[in-house]
């Protein structure tokens, strides 16, 4: 087992603690993606850092319309919806 200590580059650094079990790739890649799977926020964000970095846009009205009412987040070009995501949740 190997430990790791990592900080962040802030003027208030956080510390983590990073432990590698296992280096075994085959032994770790379902587990991996069923604790990536299942974690709602970290997939949220995962996809909205993605719809910006590609400029995501919608132009069908009926998806425009379905987005703002269940994911304002994912309207990443319209950043007043979602700050009223944020509000909400």
């Amino acid at each position: 087992m190997m430990e790791e200590v990592y900080s962040s580059d802030d003027e208030n650094p956080t510390f983590f603690v990073a432990v590698l079990d296992s280096n075994d790739y085959d032994e770790n890649v379902e587990r991996i993606a069923d604790t990536l799977g299942s974690d709602s926020s970290l997939s949220k964000g995962c996809l909205v850092y993605y719809l910006t970095k590609y400029d995501f846009e919608v132009h069908d009205q009926d998806l425009f319309d379905y987005y703002k009412t269940n994911s304002p987040e994912y309207l990443v070009t319209r950043p007043d919806l979602t700050e009223k995501a944020d509000e909400t949740d």
